[in-house]
């Protein structure tokens, strides 16, 4: 039996990382998936985003946005619920007004 790989287990396995808090072993996952040619997708960058504002801080979720805007992946709804759901948290309500505006700005309702 041949083992394919594909984003789709990609995905798995940065979940699963993210999920027993091994960020830096996902973050290896991502880019080893990136030298077999295999790019990370908004589901990949909305796994890493939700992890990091759960478990490490705001500021290091800002930095998933980051990345995923250079690597040309556009946000999606799910990505802006896990950015408000993480400022509201953090007591931001400044920021999350913002993501908000910007939310419909995106036409995702």
């Amino acid at each position: 039996m041949v083992c394919r790989f594909s984003t789709m287990l990609l995905n798995i396995c940065i979940a699963s990382l993210c999920n027993i808090g091994q960020f830096e072993k996902a973050e290896a996952v991502v880019i080893d998936g990136i030298r077999l040619g295999l790019l990370p997708d908004v589901v990949a960058y909305n796994i890493l985003l939700s992890a990091y504002s759960r478990f490490v801080g705001i500021d290091a979720a800002y930095s998933v946005i980051h990345r995923m805007e250079e690597a040309g992946i556009s946000p999606d709804v799910i990505t802006y619920n896990s950015l408000i759901a993480a400022t509201t948290k953090s007591c931001l309500s400044s920021r999350t007004l913002d993501l908000f505006e910007e939310m419909l700005r995106m036409e995702y309702f």
